[in-house]
Order: C-alpha cells, then structure tokens, then sequence
C-alpha cells in the first residue's frame, strides 16, 4: 500500500479488522486487492456483521470510502455510497447519543 498522509494508523486498524473478517467469508481472498475487487460486496458484509457494533462501521465504511479515493479513484460511484453510509451510520450513533443524555 502506498503512503499517503490521508491514510493514518486508525485506517491500517479499520483495514486489518475488516480483511481479517471478510478472509473467514472468503478465504482465498487477497489481503492488497480485496476492497478493489470486492466492493461492491463490503457493504452488505459490514452491514450485517453483528460482533461489531455502530461505531466500528461506521469507521469501515468511512475507510473504504477514503480507500477508494486515494488508491482507486475512478471508482466515485463507489466513494460515495461507502461515505454515505458511513454518514448514515454518522448520524445514528449521534441520535442514540442524545437519545441517551435525554434519559
């Protein structure tokens, strides 16, 4: 992976917990390619991996999304679903944060 300042020690964690998960899905896959040549599949393995919770994806799906830009960005299209989830998922964690200071 190539050195870039966007790309932060938080990001390798992201990246390492989600490959780690996604290798038990799909063992042959290749640690250096996998968001390229699955993208479109991370999503939903995000999404629906229980032992995770709110936040965690949230910080996946924005990673992908910062992945995708500073290593494959003639993916937009896949940019932008991977930052509007990570929005969407943004912006859950902070209702249930006020949710539970109104309590």
């Amino acid at each position: 992976m190539k050195n870039n300042k966007n790309w932060s020690l938080s990001h390798e964690k992201l990246y390492s917990m989600l490959y780690n998960h996604y290798k038990t899905i799909k063992p042959d896959v290749d640690e250096f390619t996998f968001i390229d040549t699955d993208k479109c599949l991370l999503q939903t393995v995000i999404e629906k991996y229980i032992n995770w919770g709110n936040s965690t994806k949230e910080g996946l799906f924005f990673m992908v999304a910062r992945y995708l830009e500073n290593f494959d960005n003639k993916n937009v299209k896949y940019i932008k679903i991977y930052k509007q989830c990570g929005y969407n998922m943004m912006q859950l964690n902070r209702q249930k944060e006020n949710n539970n200071l109104q309590d």
